[in-house]
């Protein structure tokens, strides 16, 4: 039995006995560990990584490989999770990912389902944990999330003609959450009625069409807050060419807003190929009402 599948249970037990005991309980947000980028899991501890965009089903937006690398002198053991919900229990495969190598596993040959959540635990080596979602013949990836977050946000996004943008919620906890969904644009703050008290149920994932909550927005900035339980947020973005983009890109929301004087590190922006030619954009939201002063 994984490190996982012990929460879980000790979970469900807590649960019951609550039920039984008839204790009421309050609708406050449970504190979360702050979600972040890849990151190499400590040499020979075990490490746990969150996937929550992708698909397994055929014909899915977004087939779904996770992608376990392990830069350590030693193997990593790995133990991949797919939930399902209560539909279905979770499936798991255990893989052997030797010193220097890559393992590749689809989310398919596990469960091909269409809302998979995937959780990976690691032990030993030195993991690192992506995901790789394509989409016809476009690929994009990813890193997975360390952990929930009580609140994720996205700079930008696009839900111009031609384009969807999906917000993935995956709730890997034996309790069920609420999500409230707002969205920056250029006419302000927008909060759609159906993007308020999102519920996630335990052990499951939730996809969110921004796209038909909110159309037609040239650039819109995502913040997803979690009012209850706990949730691991990110978004894939798909634009068909109809406006000469076309592509598809992956995105872990950022937990927190950079204090003054922040930096950071890009390897790449996005970036597509247009009539005009090669654009690349780097988009940046500004949570406050305040100006702020950027500089490359």
């Amino acid at each position: 039995m994984s490190l996982r599948e012990r929460v879980l249970l000790v979970g469900g037990i807590v649960a019951v006995l609550v039920v039984a005991a008839l204790i009421p309980t309050a609708s406050e947000s449970v504190p979360a560990v702050p979600s972040s980028a890849a990151q190499l899991g400590e040499s020979g501890a075990g490490s746990t990584w969150y996937c929550a965009e992708g698909t397994a089903n055929p014909g899915g937006r977004a087939t779904e490989e996770i992608q376990i690398g392990n830069l350590g002198a030693s193997s990593t053991r790995a133990v991949v999770s797919v939930d399902g919900g209560d539909a279905i229990a979770p499936v798991t495969r255990e893989v052997t990912v030797p010193a220097g190598g890559v393992a590749r596993v689809p989310v398919a040959s596990i469960a091909p389902i269409a809302e998979p959540g995937v959780v990976v635990e690691t032990v030993g080596g030195r993991p690192v944990v992506e995901h790789r979602i394509t989409s016809g013949t476009d690929t994009a990836v990813g890193p997975c999330a360390r952990g929930p977050s009580a609140m994720a946000r996205f700079a930008a996004g696009t839900t111009a003609k031609g384009a969807e943008l999906w917000l993935a919620l995956f709730n890997p906890y034996p309790d069920d959450a609420i999500v409230d969904v707002s969205a920056i644009t250029e006419g302000g703050v927008r909060t759609p009625v159906r993007l308020q008290g999102i519920v996630v149920p335990r052990t499951s994932r939730v996809s969110v069409p921004l796209h038909e909550a909110l159309p037609r927005v040239d650039t819109v900035a995502t913040q997803v807050s979690v009012r209850r339980g706990r949730v691991v947020s990110e978004i894939s973005q798909h634009l068909d060419g109809t406006d000469g983009r076309k592509g598809v890109a992956l995105s872990v929301g950022s937990d927190a807003a950079r204090s003054r004087d922040s930096a950071w590190s890009v390897a790449r922006s996005n970036s597509w190929i247009g009539a005009s030619g090669s654009r690349s954009l780097m988009p940046f939201q500004r949570p406050s009402t305040s100006a702020a002063c950027v500089k490359p």
